[in-house]
């Protein structure tokens, strides 16, 4: 039974539990230990989510408030996914032609 001060649709996890779980989950996907950029898009990824979270369940917010936040949220989550994202190598001019002479008859 909840309390009758307590809505049923508040989440049950306070913002700044969100926000560790959340960096918790960027750090682990990086595998390693960010540099000050990856740092910083990885905290802003984290604190726009959770603002975003929080704007869904406060009756105040209007539903423009609530798609811009959410908006932002997933180009800051964006943002990050790329910083991170490994570079695709292109061969070199020398490794085509390596490739080139294992094949040639």
């Amino acid at each position: 039974m909840s309390s009758p001060s307590m809505p049923e649709d508040t989440p049950a996890i306070s913002a700044a539990d969100r926000l560790h779980e959340l960096l918790r989950a960027y750090q682990r996907q990086l595998k390693r230990r960010p540099t000050t950029v990856e740092r910083v898009a990885m905290q802003r990824a984290a604190l726009l989510t959770v603002r975003a979270e929080a704007a869904n369940y406060d009756a105040k917010a209007t539903s423009n408030d609530i798609v811009r936040l959410d908006n932002a949220a997933r180009r800051a989550r964006a943002d990050f996914e790329r910083l991170i994202a490994k570079p695709v190598q292109r061969p070199s001019m020398a490794d085509i032609e390596q490739e080139l002479r294992k094949h040639a008859v």
